[in-house]
């Protein structure tokens, strides 16, 4: 994502809680008693909170894209590997961006070719992620993911 589109992402949701926050203050307004004072004063506390919270994350989510992040490089295709008692694998390198880990998309063997998706592990840049489909399974897709 880009630096624009993150902080653009980022105004229009402090934008929604401001006007939220403004209806909010413009309804307790017309109807406050002695009694509802102090739910009023906790409202907008909460809303100042979430006001100075989002407006910290909008600066916090468009330093890193900024900064000119590098993006994840991976082969085209991870490596198909076979283990120990015929278990079906792959596994894959990438270099660059942040950490990464491998999903596969396993198939039964049997008639009933069930399909499931097994998840390697999480692996920092320069790194290998590995997994493994169930026993009498094969791999038909990979795909290198960081989220």
């Amino acid at each position: 994502m880009e630096a624009g589109e993150v902080a653009i992402r980022a105004l229009r949701n402090l934008y929604r809680i401001t006007t939220g926050a403004a209806s909010l203050l413009a309804s307790a307004r017309r109807r406050t008693t002695r009694e509802d004072s102090m739910s009023i004063r906790s409202r907008v506390a909460a809303v100042a909170t979430s006001v100075a919270l989002a407006s910290a994350g909008m600066l916090g989510l468009a330093s890193p894209a900024s900064a000119g992040a590098t993006a994840l490089i991976c082969p085209s295709y991870p490596q198909l590997i076979e283990g120990s008692g015929g278990h079906k694998g792959a596994k894959i390198s990438c270099t660059g961006g942040s950490s990464f880990f491998l999903a596969i998309r396993c198939e039964t063997l049997d008639a009933a070719k069930y399909r499931y998706w097994h998840y390697g592990n999480w692996a920092a840049s320069g790194g290998t992620s590995t997994t493994w489909c169930d026993l009498n399974a094969k791999v038909i897709a990979t795909e290198p993911r960081t989220s």
